[in-house]
């Protein structure tokens, strides 16, 4: 692949990316405005990780974004408040606790979602079924090569 090749493509994906993006910031600013959600753009985001990390402890959670265990524990109380998380015990371990997104937090977080399935609608009646076939396949394989999010990554 020749450099401009490549910068053809990140910038191609950037510009995907950046759609997605605006869709989702125009829904989430809607609804703050339209008081349908309660949620701040901070709380929004520390969801989006709880529910991203897959029902976390508040040390993972805390270790992930880097802040301190009470930082977290704060956070987590407001949104157990406002009705967007719970804390479960561990399957495992009882004594642990895990956090888990409620439906409320799931209504909100699909927002942006729905408008990733209309446009891969739209890439279905645009595109045959081998393409599709290898724009998944391609999407999956970098999904599975992205380098880890973690703090030790950062």
């Amino acid at each position: 692949m020749t450099g401009s090749d490549e910068a053809a493509l990140g910038k191609a994906m950037s510009d995907l990316f950046m759609r997605f993006k605006l869709h989702y910031y125009c829904q989430i600013l809607r609804n703050v405005e339209n008081r349908s959600t309660t949620l701040s753009t901070d709380e929004s985001y520390f969801a989006e990780v709880v529910y991203s990390l897959g029902m976390p402890t508040i040390g993972e959670v805390a270790s992930f974004v880097q802040i301190s265990p009470q930082n977290a524990a704060y956070k987590v109380n407001r949104l157990v408040e406002k009705g967007y998380i719970t804390k479960e015990k561990g399957p495992n371990d009882k004594r642990e606790t895990r956090l888990k997104v409620t439906e409320r937090f799931m209504n909100y977080y699909n927002m942006g979602n729905r408008y990733i399935y209309d446009v891969a609608g739209q890439m279905e009646e645009r595109f045959s079924p081998e393409e599709i076939e290898q724009f998944v396949h391609m999407l999956n394989v970098t999904t599975r090569e992205l380098p880890d999010e973690t703090p030790a990554g950062s």
